[in-house]
């Protein structure tokens, strides 16, 4: 594999698409705990909805620490940072909740201002330690 697809994708690929399940499946939880804390809750519950999905992003920055450490994808550790990132954003603009509704893309764009700096991060990090 060339430098330049192994820095973003990481030495194996399945190692990289184990890593991106996992991180998919973080992404749900968030969702679902948004969508139970919307539904059910109230600002309390909703509270306590955005402090689990601000955890669950720093699992997630982890993930892509660990990754890098592993097999070192830069492209890969953004994504873990992106896809929590980005479910969180998703459902704020699909259920018009504290975000005036300018469109599916506005979320992605503020997914990508908060996992492009923590993926970069979590990247270093995982390489240098």
């Amino acid at each position: 594999m060339t430098d330049t697809k192994r820095l973003a994708f990481g030495q194996e690929r399945q190692v990289s698409l184990r890593y991106l399940l996992i991180g998919t499946g973080i992404s749900l939880v968030v969702f679902v705990l948004k969508f139970v804390g919307y539904t059910f809750g109230g600002p309390q519950v909703l509270f306590s909805g955005i402090v689990a999905v601000l955890l669950l992003s720093l699992v997630a920055a982890v993930l892509g620490a660990a990754h890098a450490r592993k097999n070192e994808g830069l492209l890969t550790s953004i994504l873990l940072a992106f896809l929590p990132a980005l479910a969180a954003l998703e459902f704020d603009i699909i259920f018009d909740v504290g975000h005036p509704n300018s469109g599916i893309l506005y979320g992605v764009w503020l997914a990508l201002l908060f996992a492009i700096p923590v993926g970069v991060v979590a990247f270093v990090i995982g390489r240098r330690f």
